[in-house]
């Protein structure tokens, strides 16, 4: 089901009508909005435009808890500042601001309200998915105690009228270190590039992956690929070997496979013959990645077995053994 046919909860949650009137700017608290960033010269503008036609179209939303004096910021941020603007140039005039009041919200209802109101002023991706992943960690508790059970990511997304896939990504995105998000949130870096990178787990290969997209300016789809290739490779390195332990099961293993073979007229070895095999089939040397080879090949004094780059840097191999790939076997030495 996309986002635009998903229903929203914020009619289930909202039952009460807000009371609309005029309030004290000195009256409001602004607490950590969905939105992060903010355009001084939109700002001005959208101050400009107030001044222009004399009043707010829409009102901010405020929360009122209990009998204080205050009030919470619950959406309009932006014309919140746009009439401090207005305050400090022309005074007393635009001291108060009309604002809708909601009396005791509670966070889910805080959260439908204020996902409701940037499905009409866009939000950065990665400011929405931080803004996501906050509320989503805040109304776990809340959900808990109210039902009994925990918060999933479909409750939540049927919440603020989100798909599971966008939770999920939001997710996803807010495990990636600090200075990356912020990357994203400025656009270098794009949000959907990011989220494919996080299905790589090691914080250390993610960055080698963002380096990498940033230098080649990476799409999703190319993010995607390349995330795929190192799945399907490092599956392919975590396919069970075998391992000699002992005297004994290195002789059988030796025993069967030295049976003498002949090629271009010089004396080998069956086993020999089989990692040259083994080598044309695989040109990434995968399979002889298993210290099980190289155990092998030294059991037998082929000291001139030898391994790929790779696979030494990996330490799947000790360094005393030297050699490039193995290339040819036809004069009987090994290259």
């Amino acid at each position: 089901m996309s986002d635009k046919d998903k229903k929203s909860k914020l009619e289930l949650l909202l039952a009460q009508i807000p009371v609309d009137k005029y309030i004290p700017l000195d009256s409001i608290r602004v607490h950590p909005q969905m939105r992060k960033t903010f355009d001084p010269e939109k700002i001005q503008k959208l101050a400009n435009n107030i001044r222009r036609i004399k009043r707010l179209l829409n009102p901010v939303i405020v929360n009122h808890k209990n009998e204080r004096q205050t009030y919470d910021l619950i959406a309009g941020e932006r014309r919140f500042r746009a009439y401090n603007i207005l305050r400090d140039k022309y005074g007393k005039e635009y001291s108060k601001i009309r604002a809708n009041i909601y009396s005791n919200l509670g966070i889910s209802q805080v959260c439908a309200i204020q996902f409701s109101e940037n499905s009409y002023e866009p939000v950065n991706a990665a400011e929405s998915a931080i803004a996501y992943a906050h509320l989503y960690k805040l109304l776990k508790k809340e959900h808990q105690l109210i039902e009994g059970k925990p918060l999933t990511i479909k409750d939540f997304g049927d919440i603020i009228g989100k798909s599971d896939s966008v939770v999920s990504d939001a997710l996803k995105f807010v495990t990636l270190p600090s200075d990356v998000q912020k990357l994203a949130k400025q656009r270098v870096l794009p949000y959907k590039v990011a989220v494919e990178i996080c299905r790589i787990n090691e914080q250390d290969s993610r960055r080698g992956l963002i380096y990498s997209a940033l230098a080649h300016k990476w799409d999703e789809k190319r993010a995607r690929e390349r995330v795929n290739q190192i799945i399907a490779d490092r599956s392919q390195e975590n396919l069970p070997g075998f391992e000699i332990t002992t005297e004994e099961q290195a002789k059988s293993i030796v025993d069967m496979l030295t049976k003498p073979v002949h090629q271009n007229g010089v004396a080998g070895a069956y086993f020999l013959q089989r990692v040259l095999e083994l080598a044309k089939e695989n040109p990434n040397m995968k399979l002889l990645r298993n210290k099980s080879i190289i155990q092998m090949a030294e059991r037998l004094g082929l000291v001139g077995l030898a391994i790929s780059e790779y696979g030494r840097k990996k330490g799947a191999i000790d360094d005393k053994y030297k050699g490039p790939i193995i290339k040819t076997f036809a004069d009987g030495t090994y290259d």
